[in-house]
């Protein structure tokens, strides 16, 4: 009996196994990490997602602002057993940052276990990743100058994201794929050809001012004029203000005539003129008596402006070589010596050193003395490219017209100090298609990198070539000539 029971026992266990083989248990359907997604279809899924991160590039803290994450399924052939496909998520956290030392750190998190690499399109390696998240670090010594494209992917999904590192000879850049595709995006949206229109080759101080003031409009929902006809903007949705970059810009378009006969309007020009000289402080200063938000920074009632100044002197130097009037000598110089001095001394002005952006470097304390004139004014400084350009020409302006008692030498000292500082700069405006507004992406927290002007990259392009006209400095020609192939690429 017991011999019989035991046989019994064997074949019954025999067929259960049997039956399990021809009829397995269907697995549950639990996505195998918490960026997987479970489907039927090979269907390709590209996902953003924004998140905010800081990691540590070579002792620089960066925020990152906006990220891109990319999400692919594992195509047909590669899917499991089961039939069902699996997202791979990839996502690289780096944002704007300089390189010291010739290591670019490459940060990121994925779903995979691991990922290839790339190099300008060269298999340079792979990285693993753990509990979600990687960190590769490629050697950028032996790169030659100029762009270079560092791309994670995983093979099997098509899955990827990467970074772009710009190879200079002071401290690179590093700038998320993202970013260069933002910038792409924008130059795209804001391309009207415009720089060609304003392109002036024989740039003079007492000639015609860049192009885009020649084109005067009337009245708008925010602008207005007085009985002198002077303009006024519309601030804070209730007020009419004089805004002194407006009035001049104003001014110098009637210098420059209608652009249909071509006759410039002295009369006018003159009159503007007067009433900028009859309204400037008597320190010199023309402040804007609003308040201005720039990013979430309130700038508060009353600041001063670099670029203003500038514009200032550029009326001021027309003025006087059309009339000879003394009075814009006087009322040129006061407004020089406000925007030469310091803005933190006790009297004001206009004049910043550019350490806020060479302590992110060591390569770069030696310039940390360098100066500039900014736009906007506050900490940490932003170094607004357009602003900066356009009050050095105002300096360029005023140091060629002024007579020697009337400031004409410290205009040029001072020009020539802003146009060594813009060359330090000038390279980290550059976002491999088009150009950033200011510096403030490079510093924590950072707030991304500034491409909303539909006018300031073609002004960095006029500006740019008519100082390397006027200075033979082979740095404005350079990104003159690179910001102008940008442009020529959105056609």
């Amino acid at each position: 009996m017991k011999k019989a029971f035991g046989f019994l026992c064997v074949l019954g266990i025999l067929i259960f196994l049997v039956g399990c083989r021809q009829n397995p248990v269907t697995p549950s359907k639990v996505p195998i990490t918490t960026e997987t997604a479970v489907s039927t279809s090979t269907q390709t899924t590209n996902e953003t997602a924004v998140s905010v991160s800081t990691q540590i590039i070579n002792g620089t803290s960066v925020s990152a602002a906006v990220e891109g994450t990319s999400k692919a399924t594992v195509p047909a052939s590669d899917k499991t057993t089961t039939g069902f496909a699996v997202f791979v998520s990839i996502q690289v956290t780096n944002t704007t940052a300089l390189i010291d030392g010739g290591i670019a750190t490459v940060q990121g998190q994925s779903t995979a276990p691991s990922l290839k690499i790339d190099l300008d399109s060269v298999n340079i390696g792979t990285v693993k990743c753990f509990n979600g998240a990687f960190s590769y670090q490629v050697d950028i010594t032996a790169l030659s100058g100029g762009w270079h494209y560092i791309r994670f992917y995983d093979q099997a999904s098509a899955a990827e994201d990467g970074v772009w590192v710009n190879k200079l000879d002071g401290p690179s850049v590093l700038v998320s794929k993202k970013d260069v595709d933002v910038a792409n995006t924008a130059r795209t949206q804001n391309y009207k050809s415009r720089y060609k229109q304003w392109w002036d080759d024989n740039y003079s101080p007492t000639g015609i001012y860049f192009g885009s003031y020649g084109q005067r409009s009337g009245a708008s929902a925010r602008v207005k004029f007085d009985d002198d006809q002077i303009p006024l903007v519309l601030y804070n949705g209730d007020e009419w203000i004089y805004n002194p970059t407006t009035i001049a810009q104003r001014a110098l378009s009637y210098y420059r005539g209608d652009l249909k006969s071509g006759e410039s309007d002295y009369d006018n020009f003159l009159k503007i003129a007067r009433w900028l000289a009859g309204h400037q402080e008597e320190n010199g200063s023309f402040p804007y008596a609003f308040a201005f938000t720039y990013y979430d920074i309130t700038i508060p009632t009353n600041w001063v402006s670099g670029m203003a100044q500038g514009q200032l002197l550029s009326v001021y130097a027309r003025a006087y070589g059309l009339t000879k009037d003394p009075y814009y000598l006087i009322k040129g110089q006061q407004c020089l010596n406000f925007m030469i001095n310091d803005h933190h001394s006790a009297a004001g002005g206009c004049k910043v050193t550019i350490k806020d952006f060479t302590d992110l470097s060591p390569a770069l304390k030696p310039y940390e003395n360098d100066v500039l004139f900014d736009e906007y004014i506050f900490e940490p400084e932003p170094y607004v490219l357009n602003g900066n350009l356009f009050a050095l020409i105002g300096l360029y302006d005023w140091a060629s017209v002024a007579t020697a008692a009337h400031g004409a030498a410290d205009a040029q000292n001072a020009f020539s100090q802003g146009c060594q500082a813009i060359e330090v700069l000038l390279p980290y405006y550059d976002y491999h298609g088009y150009t950033a507004y200011d510096l403030l992406q490079y510093y924590p927290p950072a707030y991304g990198p500034n491409f909303t002007s539909t006018y300031a990259h073609d002004y960095h392009i006029v500006l740019l070539n008519s100082l390397a006209e006027i200075t033979g400095n082979s740095v404005f020609r350079k990104y003159c000539d690179l910001f102008v192939s940008y442009s020529n690429a959105a056609n």
